[in-house]
């Protein structure tokens, strides 16, 4: 796919599937991501 540019402070997750939708967010919602080893 195509290179999505974002600002500094916005990150994009590519997942398998529809994630605001499986987690029940919309757009300007502010989530937290853990990344691990």
């Amino acid at each position: 796919p195509g290179r999505t540019h974002y600002p500094e402070d916005i990150i994009e997750v590519i997942a398998p599937m529809a994630l605001r939708r499986k987690l029940g967010v919309e757009d300007s919602d502010s989530i937290s991501v853990e990344v691990g080893p």
